[in-house]
């Protein structure tokens, strides 16, 4: 017989302690990711073959929300109300990936054979990346699963073992080009990561069916399983829509600058764009993985009636004060990485800041999904896709990159401003001109620690003088108040079960 998730309370880890163990495995592993292994790749193989390796992975990511239609939110949500219906829900949801990979993976091909410049390493590439894509679709569904039963800790463990791998492998790779004095192979690249998203998976796997005992493969019969199924396309597609105006809105411009300009022309700017954009993308991940877990418990908070805006405020907080010291280590980088490049670091630094309203938009936008008003969040996420789309469209003729990435910071900006709105309306978000002052006040101090490190101490080496200003940064947070580590400590201890927020 399959055994019930375990949802004893007594010994449940709180649910910013978990995102604190999330987060903190993800700060020691993605750096050395982002530094040690994607950057080196991206100088090793040159801009023109990154940008073009880019591309084609934006071709792959870009109808990648078919792989899901909103389950992953929707179950994660759905899961941290009524847990006891975990059992019901595993096999249909199983067999309607399988069915989604298969269309999603027509339409991968179907856009790249519209395009004139086709190649067997494009097909290749493309290959690699849509079936890493569904491996990634699988290996999110589990982490919903988790999630939403509130199996934190091997949830986080599992967030990184990719990434690890990929430490390893690409390592391996980079030795062996630099060896053997060839060019790097991108091909070989998506191939690893493809792999570490499957043996992730299968480690994902292992551990849920360790905790709930998922299936009986007597389940998993396509006949007993379309009305389930039919039932849950009616209640997700809501959460597909949003995921797929999120995702058009803030990683279109790519396809856009593909082609509203020659392709001469577009080449060389998919190529400066690609390479901000990854350092963002990279980064953006905590904000991720943050969403991940509030999400679920903003939802049986809002279930049960409990107050949410200390904790929101916590979390909102200490994740602006990582963002704020993230974007200026990175604009402290990129005038080493990018001496030579004016035009490139001008967009990098003006996608830095969309980094730091993306970052908020996961927190806020996860209060106002848990809410369950999605309505209301497609309408905003409609209206952020208008208005990036003709923007775009209007000025990316004229001033290429540097304008995509004006208008990501705008679409960002547009978004977080609603979901604000959304969530004081709904989940009754109390909003204090004292925290909005003490915002803009650590902003300009963190804008200020960034000019002086730069310009008064140009002789310390980089990684002093990054490590000077994020200290500074965070000594600024705590001297205005703007952060506390009593508030910290008080959110630790929460729990999603206490009476009291």
């Amino acid at each position: 017989m399959p055994t019930k998730p375990n949802n004893n309370k007594t010994n449940k880890p709180s649910l910013l302690s978990s995102a604190g163990l999330l987060i903190a495995l993800n700060l020691v592993v993605k750096p050395i990711w982002i530094f040690g292994i994607d950057r080196t790749v991206q100088l090793t193989a040159g801009q023109q073959v990154y940008g073009q390796y880019f591309k084609l992975f934006t071709y792959a990511l870009l109808p990648a929300t078919l792989l899901d239609v909103g389950i992953n939110n929707y179950l994660s949500r759905y899961l941290a109300q009524n847990p006891q219906h975990f059992q019901q829900t595993f096999a249909p949801v199983v067999l309607l990936r399988l069915l989604l990979a298969a269309f999603y993976m027509i339409i991968c091909f179907v856009m790249l054979f519209a395009q004139n410049n086709i190649n067997p390493t494009y097909i290749s590439l493309l290959s690699w990346f849509a079936i890493g894509q569904i491996f990634l679709g699988f290996l999110q569904f589990i982490r919903a699963n988790l999630q939403g039963l509130h199996i934190f800790t091997p949830d986080s463990i599992i967030s990184v073992i990719d990434r690890l791998l990929m430490i390893a492998g690409g390592g391996i790779l980079l030795w062996m080009a630099s060896k053997n004095q060839q060019p790097f192979n991108m091909v070989w690249y998506a191939s690893l990561q493809t792999l570490c998203y499957g043996i992730s998976f299968i480690v994902a796997i292992t551990i849920l069916h360790r905790y709930t005992k998922p299936w009986a493969w007597s389940n998993f019969r396509w006949r007993q399983n379309w009305s389930s199924i039919g039932f849950m396309l009616r209640n997700t597609w809501p959460f597909a829509l949003l995921g797929l105006l999120m995702t058009v809105f803030t990683r279109g411009d790519v396809a856009l600058l593909s082609i509203l300009l020659p392709t001469e022309k577009a080449n060389a700017e998919v190529d400066v764009y690609a390479l901000a954009w990854r350092m963002l993308d990279a980064l953006n991940i905590i904000g991720v993985l943050m969403a991940t877990v509030l999400m679920p418990g903003f939802s049986r908070m809002l279930a049960r009636n409990q107050p949410v805006n200390n904790i929101v405020g916590i979390a909102g907080r200490w994740l602006l004060v990582f963002a704020a010291c993230a974007s200026v280590a990175a604009w402290l980088g990129q005038l080493v990485w990018m001496r030579e490049n004016t035009y490139a670091a001008q967009v990098f630094a003006i996608l830095m800041l969309a980094f730091i309203a993306m970052v908020l938009v996961h927190i806020y936008g996860s209060l106002a999904s848990a809410t369950g008003k999605i309505g209301a969040l497609n309408w905003l996420a409609s209206g952020c896709f208008l208005f990036n789309f003709l923007l775009n469209t209007w000025l990316i003729p004229q001033y290429y990159a540097l304008a995509a990435a004006c208008i990501a910071l705008l679409t960002q900006l547009f978004m977080l401003i609603g979901c604000l709105w959304l969530a004081k309306k709904y989940a009754k978000l109390i909003w204090s001109a004292k925290r909005l002052a003490q915002s803009l006040v650590f902003l300009a101090g963190c804008s200020t620690a960034y000019i002086l490190t730069n310009k008064l101490l140009p002789t310390i080496h980089l990684f002093g003088q990054i490590g000077l200003a994020c200290l500074s940064c965070f000594g600024w947070a705590l001297l205005i108040g703007f952060i506390s580590f009593a508030d910290l400590k008080f959110a630790l201890k929460w729990k999603a079960e206490s009476p009291e927020a």
